[in-house]
């Protein structure tokens, strides 16, 4: 099974390409067929609880979020695609991650613009949370360090590039270990009562969880 892409000369535009930025177009179809049924002025921003608290013209939703993601992927694809050496499997995840969200997404916010029981904060939690662990389970498995970070040793002097190489590697492995368990923990809190807060709690541990990992990686005790 290929591991990963050693190519020297990785095609920008392949088919990863192409077919991830049609799908985030697949909302903006199911747009148009149903252009008569939506009502003029639209929901398009909601609270963490659920509850819409920004209107606009049904064009915003309709075409310049599906458009605004194809591009968005578009940059994605092609600055994953420039790099070789990674996991063949990582490089799917993060291709396909905008584009599944905003194909289910838009399905789920037509559904409930057009009047039906819809709970888009349970949807966006549990779709959330099982890119993150998915790609979590996939960055430590990557040939190649993907956190470029200063290397510095703990009490200054000369770091050797083995050394700072393994630290850039243990600072990927640590990220996506970490980003798994958060995965795991955002969808098992996106089925529980208390789902609306728990997400601004999760959102403040993820980041500070990564900051923490990232840069106490680039701090090497040269002795050890």
């Amino acid at each position: 099974m290929e591991k990963s892409d050693h190519s020297s000369n990785p095609r920008i535009i392949n088919a990863t390409f192409v077919i991830a930025t049609l799908i985030c177009l697949l909302p903006m179809v199911a747009g148009i067929i149903l252009w008569n049924s939506l009502p003029d002025t639209v929901a398009y921003h909601f609270t963490a609880d659920g509850t819409p608290d920004g209107w606009g013209p049904r064009i915003i939703p309709v075409y310049i979020v599906p458009i605004a993601l194809a591009a968005l992927t578009m940059l994605m694809c092609g600055l994953f695609n420039a790099q070789p050496g990674f996991n063949a499997a990582l490089r799917l995840a993060c291709c396909y991650c905008l584009p599944l969200t905003g194909a289910v997404v838009g399905g789920c916010y037509y559904a409930f613009i057009l009047g039906h029981n819809i709970d888009l904060l349970l949807i966006i939690m549990l779709l959330m949370g099982f890119i993150i662990a998915l790609i979590g389970n996939y960055l430590p498995k990557t040939p190649v360090s993907l956190i470029n970070i200063e290397v510095q040793a703990a009490h200054g002097g000369y770091v050797p590039e083995d050394a700072a190489a393994s630290a850039k590697k243990r600072a990927t492995k640590r990220a996506g270990r970490f980003m798994f368990v958060c995965g795991i923990v955002l969808m098992a809190a996106s089925l529980t009562p208390w789902k609306a807060g728990l997400l601004y709690a999760w959102c403040a541990v993820f980041v500070v969880g990564l900051v923490v990992i990232v840069s106490t990686a680039g701090l090497i005790k040269m002795n050890d």
